[in-house]
């Protein structure tokens, strides 16, 4: 087997199976004696990526990083001229080399505290310091490199003309308060691996400058696909699918079950979602939320005077409806997919059963639904051991979600509506007194419906319909600001903003006359209609906020909404794109963990109305 060459700052390990990624190990000293001399373009590269590493843990590196840049790309300056002036100045800058020194030990503590999750791979894998030129791998095997602060990882596949790189880099949330707080990742063909550098370099001090811009990161263009989720973790996983030839449903699917075991607030196989499909050109959109058990009664929140018994349809069991994800996701699979289903189950399993580190989104749940979890000894026992949340960095295994995640991806659906799980998921909800029932698990049926469609500054937009708001709401939005020529009005200027908040009000306002689909009286057609819309934009003052309270028909004002839901999307190199959301409804659903099976029941039941004219934990009077 051919083995890369490696220089003196960069680190190698051969992998067999699960593994964690190391940033290298590098200091100031060898940075200062390299810069005795005019750096070769290979010395710059790596340079760069601790420059990019010290600016994302150092705010006074990064915004000196900023001038230089800013100096040097004047008008009709290359790339490398001004990668040459950065490097320059960096040379003669005394006290920049120890700010470095001290934002890589900072780096590598960090690490060393709280290193990445495991990613599972198949054997043969590599890692590297993403300055190496490395040749082609051996068969089967994919190149992984790294960085710290970042974990940028680099594949490349064999087969490939002109042998490309699938470059991917995974950002995930960071103690940094510039930092942004989602995981995205951008993967993409590129030739050499210097033509990406400079590029990374104007995003690191992008997002690690002032905290105002970091939610406005650069986009990103390529031909190879793109994934992004709420996790790192997931959004590999989404990757993987990628490089191994599958198209963006194979990606959302396994990233949608990474996140049911690394996300477990949101991401699913207790709950449901929703997914807008675009494969060969043509729009589809599946509907896998949770209905309603068949035991179900109207009058099941009230007490015996007809008022409704607090948290009732928010807390244990009862709250719970007949979870979609796992025949939602199987169905998305086997209508669109391209590899082998146990090959898109398989990241899930490898994370539940080696484990997977707590994020910080995921520790800070944890904390907000203390009380929620502590209700419950079997959800406890895993997630508040010792009556605390698990901390941020903790290494959590999942074995019982491993084994049903395994059977999962031998049998589909079944291993879950059928046999020994449904009858846990049962006997979980017998004990607290609920009504969900294997009958129904095996009974439900996730709905392929038509999606919405509209025009929008020349674009055709197509999104969820109902029982999804999403999609309605998005269309009268877009609707509504063209119609105030919302285009002409300065990016990030107050306008701009006002005309956004105006729309919304209105676009939120309407959604309080939306409902099922089998029995709304209001249609997709007339909020979307071109006179109501037009009505809408006439009502907006472009120099004066409308009070919410008096925009019709709202009914009142509304809780905050939180985080319970999760979103990713994908993107392959033929054009084809999935959007895709899981939600328990409430982080963590009804609190309930199924002992035996590993996952979270919902409370979806309180999005029925529990009394006429209650609002439910939204704001939303049904």
């Amino acid at each position: 087997m051919s083995q890369p060459p490696f220089g003196r700052q960069t680190f190698r390990r051969q992998l067999e199976g699960p593994f964690v990624l190391h940033p290298p190990s590098c200091n100031s000293h060898g940075a200062f004696k390299l810069f005795h001399r005019r750096p070769d373009r290979q010395q710059q590269k790596h340079l760069l990526q601790r420059l990019i590493a010290a600016a994302e843990s150092d705010h006074r590196t990064s915004t000196k990083i900023g001038r230089w840049r800013a100096r040097a790309q004047r008008p009709g300056s290359d790339e490398d001229r001004s990668l040459r002036h950065v490097l320059e100045t960096f040379r003669r800058d005394g006290t920049l080399h120890r700010r470095l020194r001290s934002a890589e030990d900072k780096n590598r503590n960090r690490m060393h505290r709280n290193p990445p999750s495991r990613l599972y791979r198949k054997p043969h894998l590599f890692a590297a310091d993403p300055g190496t030129d490395n040749p082609p791998p051996p068969d089967g095997s994919l190149w992984a490199t790294a960085r710290p602060g970042n974990s940028t990882r680099m594949a490349r596949r064999e087969g490939q003309e002109r042998n490309p790189r699938y470059t991917a880099t995974v950002s995930g949330r960071s103690r940094h308060p510039a930092l942004p707080s989602r995981a995205t990742s951008r993967l993409w063909r590129c030739g050499p691996s210097h033509r990406l550098l400079v590029p990374l370099l104007g995003l690191a001090v992008t997002l690690a400058g002032t905290s105002s811009w970091a939610a406005f990161p650069r986009a990103v263009r390529g031909v190879g696909g793109a994934v992004a989720s709420a996790e790192a973790d997931a959004t590999a996983a989404g990757i993987e699918m990628l490089a191994r030839g599958g198209n963006a449903v194979d990606a959302a699917v396994a990233t949608a079950l990474v996140l049911a075991v690394v996300h477990p607030q949101a991401g699913n196989l207790g709950g449901g979602g929703f997914a807008v499909v675009r494969i060969s050109g043509t729009v589809q959109t599946l509907d896998f939320r949770e209905t309603a058990p068949a035991a179900a009664r109207k009058n099941m929140y009230l007490d015996s005077k007809g008022r409704p018994i607090p948290e009732r349809s928010l807390v244990g069991p009862l709250a719970a409806g007949v979870p979609g994800s796992p025949a939602g996701l199987w169905s998305l699979h086997h209508r669109f997919g391209k590899l082998p289903w146990p090959t898109v189950v398989r990241p899930a399993i490898f994370l539940a059963r080696d484990g997977f580190a707590v994020s910080h989104r995921l520790a800070a749940a944890l904390r907000d639904k203390r009380d929620l979890l502590s209700r419950f000894p079997e959800t406890a026992a895993v997630w508040l051991p010792h009556g605390k949340p698990l901390r941020e960095g903790t290494i959590v295994r999942l074995p019982e979600l491993a084994v049903l995640l395994r059977a999962y991806a031998e049998e589909g659906p079944d291993a879950i509506v059928r046999g020994p799980a449904a009858a846990a998921i049962e006997l979980a909800s017998r004990r607290h007194g609920g009504i969900l029932r294997a009958a129904d698990l095996l009974a439900y049926q996730p709905v392929w419906r038509r999606p919405v469609l509209f025009d929008a500054w020349g674009w055709k937009v197509a999104s969820m319909g109902l029982p999804s708001s999403g999609g309605i709401i998005l269309g009268e939005s877009a609707g509504m600001l063209e119609r105030l020529h919302w285009e002409r009005t300065p990016r990030f200027g107050a306008e701009a903003r006002h005309l956004l908040v105006e729309a919304w009000r209105r676009a939120y306002a309407d959604r309080y006359l939306l409902g099922d689909p089998a029995s709304c009286p209001v249609g997709v057609g007339q909020l979307l209609a071109g006179q109501w819309l037009s009505r809408r934009a006439l009502e907006v003052d472009r120099h004066r906020a409308t009070p919410s309270s008096t925009v019709e028909p709202w009914p009142g004002a509304p809780q905050a909404e939180s985080l319970e839901t999760t979103h990713l999307s994908t993107a392959d190199a033929e054009g084809n794109v999935v959007s895709l959301t899981t939600t328990l409804n409430g982080s963590f659903g009804c609190g309930l963990y199924v002992p035996g099976v590993g996952i979270f029941l919902n409370n979806e039941m309180d999005d029925f109305a529990t009394a006429p004219g209650r609002p439910n934990q939204f704001g939303l009077i049904q």
